[in-house]
């Protein structure tokens, strides 16, 4: 199995028990997550390289170009240009295909773990759980507690475009560094603060998408009862009452991740106005020029993609550690039931025969 299985305890936080998760599957797959990761930090790497060839081409080409200078050099630096263009674009290939892979091996084991345990359970348990119960666990489940797979390994890149970022700073100026400095804690707060709102929302959400899948399920089983006892409009009134109440999660949810996924996203804007107007009296000092600027520039706009990618990261964390946490509960009642049963009663060992 992925990860321990160990019934959840209120005080450790939904959080970190999504990122226990989340460690378990990588340890299932380490050749597959650092390949994975190898193409995200490639892709960091590249992503900040290329704005320090952005730089270059306004100082060395532009710059002249429009002070006159028309015996400027270019092929070279466009080589260069579509040299980085091109291992960033492989990079890109390489993080996605990992991260797919990684993602359809962690749910083909968790979906194959809970067939076994189905199988292997005795009929009375799987009588005394509703049909549409078991499919959520070995489909929705499965699939929500591996959806932070996919952003993993880009969220691992946005911390290396972070630390890239910095040291592209620093080599432009300290003050442009300082101004980052000040913005990527705000960052991580507000990223923090997102968790911990839209945390309830998420279990709320899960619940309510698992209380309309088993109902719509035992509604499909039993229809012919249903309809012989004449409630139909029972029926009806609940499955009414639980999509109501599946709408109104979803939309709680969807609206308060929509306004901090806006406000994540508007910080690096506020950077950037802070860099240009640094930047200026900077250029006026002599102490950089016009494509240093731009690089920075630049390098600032880079820093809305790690606070994208964590945003999306940590909103699909919170609904994953749930779905995972009802597929740990199937592990920990199977268990439960098969200890109490006698395995003699389940399959004797030895040859079967048949007494008439």
């Amino acid at each position: 199995m992925s990860s321990d299985v160990q019934r959840p305890t209120a005080q450790v936080s939904l959080v970190r028990r999504g990122l226990r998760h989340v460690a378990g599957y990588v340890r299932d797959e380490p050749s597959i997550t650092a390949l994975a990761t190898t193409g995200a930090i490639g892709f960091a790497a590249m992503a900040v390289l290329s704005t320090v060839v952005l730089g270059r081409i306004i100082d060395d080409v532009v710059t002249p170009l429009a002070d006159g200078n028309t015996g400027i050099e270019t092929r070279g630096v466009l080589v260069v240009f579509g040299a980085v263009a091109f291992i960033r674009a492989a990079a890109v290939v390489l993080r996605r295909f990992g991260a797919g892979l990684l993602q359809g091996r962690i749910k083909r084991r968790l979906q194959m773990g809970v067939a076994d345990r189905f199988v292997a359970a005795p009929l009375e348990y799987l009588r005394s759980t509703p049909t549409g119960r078991l499919l959520a666990h070995i489909d929705a489940d499965a699939q929500a507690s591996t959806e932070p797979l996919a952003p993993l390994p880009f969220s691992i890149g946005a911390v290396a475009i972070l630390v890239f970022s910095l040291i592209s700073l620093l080599s432009i100026d300290r003050w442009l560094a300082i101004v980052a400095l000040v913005l990527i804690p705000l960052m991580f707060f507000a990223q923090r603060m997102y968790t911990v709102v839209i945390e309830e929302p998420a279990l709320t959400f899960r619940r309510a998408l698992a209380e309309v899948s088993t109902i719509a399920h035992e509604s499909f089983d039993g229809a012919i009862v249903v309809k012989t006892l004449g409630r139909e409009g029972a029926e009806v009134e609940r499955m009414r009452a639980a999509s109501a109440d599946l709408t109104h999660a979803h939309v709680r949810m969807g609206t308060r991740g929509a306004l901090f996924r806006e406000a994540l996203e508007s910080l690096p804007t506020f950077g950037v106005i802070g860099l240009v107007a640094v930047g200026a009296f900077r250029i006026d000092a002599g102490a950089m020029t016009a494509g240093q600027l731009v690089q920075g520039v630049a390098v600032f706009a880079l820093l809305a993609l790690p606070v994208r990618v964590a945003g999306y990261f940590f909103s699909s964390l919170l609904p994953g550690t749930v779905a995972r946490e009802r597929l740990d509960e199937v592990y920990l009642v199977a268990d439960d039931v098969l200890l109490g049963h006698d395995a003699t009663e389940i399959l004797q060992e030895g040859p079967l025969a048949i007494e008439i």
